[in-house]
């Protein structure tokens, strides 16, 4: 996040590793959604709000609390992301972030609309111009509890899978 890579290369020291300018997809949840909005990656519907009550009124358009993620920006050490069962524990997380109980200022975060389901993650390397996909996935098992419950743990927990042997089931169906 801070730009090291950026301070190395300067220092004609060869480096792997993310910009500055890249490292923000990561270090900033807001920057992310609105990169993807401005490429036309998909992603949920999504709003980044600047007030608890922007954040509720959100909330309630996504169908409530169980159809919701709430998303601190910034850093949160996989700590800032919150899929509240009910209205209190929405109030709760979006307190915890307004109160800087969460990595980031507190200023902002982002209300999305939540998709029930598993998770796979495809990691892109890029030199700023050109890209190839790796061909490993992961799955994140993100929820503390069996059944998917409890609060999120960042990533605790996951699996790793060559892209050609990986199968997504959709609605029961292959």
């Amino acid at each position: 996040m801070a730009g090291l890579s950026d301070e190395l290369h300067s220092a004609n020291i060869t480096v792997f590793g993310a910009s500055k300018a890249a490292a923000q997809l990561e270090g900033s949840k807001c920057f992310a959604t609105t990169f993807m909005e401005r490429h036309d990656i998909p992603l949920p519907r999504s709003q980044i709000v600047t007030s608890a009550a922007d954040a509720l009124v959100a909330i309630e358009q996504y169908g409530g609390a169980s159809n919701s993620v709430i998303k601190a920006d910034g850093l949160a050490g996989g700590k800032g992301v919150f899929l509240p069962d009910n209205q209190q524990e929405a109030r709760d997380a979006i307190d915890k972030i307004i109160n800087g109980q969460v990595d980031g200022d507190g200023t902002k975060c982002i209300i999305q609309a939540r998709n029930h389901g598993p998770e796979v993650s495809v990691f892109v390397l890029s030199d700023g111009s050109d890209y190839r996909i790796i061909p490993l996935t992961s799955q994140d098992h993100k929820r503390l509890l069996a059944g998917d419950k409890g609060p999120n743990t960042g990533g605790m927990g996951h699996t790793r899978r060559y892209l050609a042997g990986w199968c997504l089931i959709i609605n029961g169906r292959n």
